[in-house]
């Protein structure tokens, strides 16, 4: 429906190939643009954000969040990732290989790429399906993160998609000892910190 919408002179059967590799889905907007649509349609903010909000992330939440709305937990978890008040992101690995990542818009951390972390539970989960947890464990930060500067604590849980399909839920909690400065706080004084946000020696 959403292809019918939005791009009504595109060939609508070459559309949503599950044959297309995933670097041409980034290429062109449209996939991304009907999958907003269709979240939109099937998950309106107005009925779904609430919902995201009196709750830490966690699959319990997005598994009854999918029944209620009748989406899939993919769907439903990318949706949530976007609605939630949290640090958190969506990663999708096949075979132990990150191929997507999807991040909340305040998530600051840039995460590790490629091959899942050799001690986190979604690369268990994938080497050992039986003996893995469902549950939310606290991982080292670094297993995921490119830094784990003004990271608290790592909490990942992951549910299996299909046969080869990991999906995993990631929530960062910032460090309240430490100071960041994005786009919504003042820079700092330059008489007391260097332009990167180190303090200066006197």
């Amino acid at each position: 429906m959403g292809h019918l919408a939005l791009h009504p002179d595109m060939n609508q059967l070459a559309l949503c190939s599950v044959k297309e590799g995933l670097w041409q889905y980034r290429a062109r907007p449209e996939e991304p643009e009907a999958n907003l649509f269709a979240a939109e349609l099937l998950m309106p903010e107005p009925l779904f954000s609430p919902r995201c909000q009196a709750e830490e992330p966690s699959f319990e939440l997005i598994e009854l969040l999918a029944g209620e709305f009748q989406t899939s937990l993919t769907a439903t978890a990318l949706r949530y990732v976007e609605q939630g008040p949290w640090d958190c992101c969506a990663v999708w690995s096949q075979n132990g290989n990150i191929r997507w990542i999807s991040t909340s818009e305040s998530f600051r951390w840039k995460l590790r790429e490629g091959r899942l972390g050799p001690r986190t539970y979604a690369l268990d989960f994938t080497e050992s399906p039986d003996k893995a947890t469902l549950l939310r464990k606290e991982v080292a930060a670094l297993q995921w993160l490119e830094s784990d500067r003004d990271v608290a604590r790592v909490r990942e849980q992951s549910r299996p998609i299909g046969a080869e399909g990991l999906l995993t839920l990631l929530w960062v909690e910032a460090d309240p000892g430490e100071e960041w400065w994005g786009e919504e706080h003042d820079e700092p004084d330059p008489e007391r910190f260097t332009p990167d946000g180190r303090r200066r020696r006197w």
